[in-house]
């Protein structure tokens, strides 16, 4: 049984006897019964079992990951009062680091801040206090409060004793054509290659940080020309030690995937696409496995909603 997690795809692999024995012997545990629903249904129908391991994997994967969180926790813990409506709740301060994380190889969730508007800040030091460490955010005032994520992680940042260099912040590059053109974040009339810089620079202020972990293109331009234009500023960029990585979101055409790939000077490390089952294309999966590329999914569940009708 092969579970496939939501960002990097790492896969864990599980001996089937051994994983029916422990949902036998935890007949009790609800979750277990769904495991168990979901395996007979993949042994009954083969041609469907990625979709239902997936599910089964995802949901071994959050649990696990809690457990890892709570089994290091120390117990020395402090009370904070929640930045919403939520009521207060005692957490610990010892949740892993992003750096501890990828470092052990944990699987991981990272926190998207799209349409939270001005409820931004609020959301992510929530998020922030307990426990999330990776946060995906872009340079797109129409969908992103990006400034709002820079307070919302620094604020609790400070509460928690911790430094810029305990997070993965991811931010993103949208072209014009994906702007309201009335709240453009750089100079709309500019080169590609200026615009990238710009947008870039008005995230490191927004973020509060000095550089970005990754800077993902947010899509493809329609030409290939205009792609690899701004991903010679995205090198650039990454030349400076301003960003670290670099990568891609929605390329939903396989051979630009390729092709920017074989012509890009700093490949790509990232891949982060909608994941919808239905039209998959595995291409995308295994050319990020032989690349030694991340695959972030996004919109997982909202998107497969039909596999959750169980």
């Amino acid at each position: 049984i092969v579970a496939e997690t939501m960002s990097g795809f790492k896969s864990i692999h599980l001996d089937e006897d051994d994983f029916m024995d422990e949902i036998n012997e935890n007949e009790d545990d609800d979750n277990m019964q769904i495991c168990k629903e979901i395996i007979a249904v993949s042994k009954n129908n083969k041609r469907k079992w990625v979709k239902y391991t997936f599910f089964a994997g995802l949901l071994v994967v959050i649990v696990t990951t809690a457990i890892v969180y709570i089994s290091s926790s120390s117990g020395n813990n402090a009370t904070y009062n929640s930045v919403s409506s939520l009521s207060s709740v005692d957490i610990s301060t010892s949740f892993l680091t992003a750096p501890e994380i990828l470092e052990e190889n944990l699987p991981y969730l990272i926190y998207g801040t799209a349409w939270k508007k001005n409820s931004t800040s609020n959301l992510v030091q929530n998020a922030v206090m307990n426990g999330y460490r990776f946060i995906d955010t872009a340079n797109q005032p129409e969908h992103y409060n990006e400034a709002g994520v820079g307070e919302g992680w620094t604020e609790a940042a400070e509460a928690l004793g911790l430094n810029r260099n305990d997070f993965y912040i991811q931010t993103k590059f949208s072209p014009l054509n994906s702007q309201d053109s009335n709240n453009v974040p750089y100079n709309k009339t500019a080169p590609i290659s200026d615009m990238v810089v710009q947008s870039v620079h008005g995230s490191l202020q927004n973020l509060k940080t000095t550089y970005l972990d990754v800077l993902i293109l947010h899509s493809p331009y329609k030409t290939m020309e205009n792609t690899l234009t701004a991903w010679r500023a995205m090198e650039s960029l990454v030349d400076d030690g301003t960003v670290l990585r670099i990568g891609i979101s929605n390329c939903y055409k396989y051979e630009t995937l390729t092709k920017l790939y074989d012509a890009a000077r700093i490949k790509p490390t990232i891949l982060q696409n909608h994941l919808k089952t239905i039209d998959f294309d595995p291409r995308f999966l295994q050319f990020t496995r032989n690349n030694n590329m991340d695959y972030q999914a996004f919109w997982t569940l909202t998107a497969n909603k039909h596999h959750l009708q169980m």
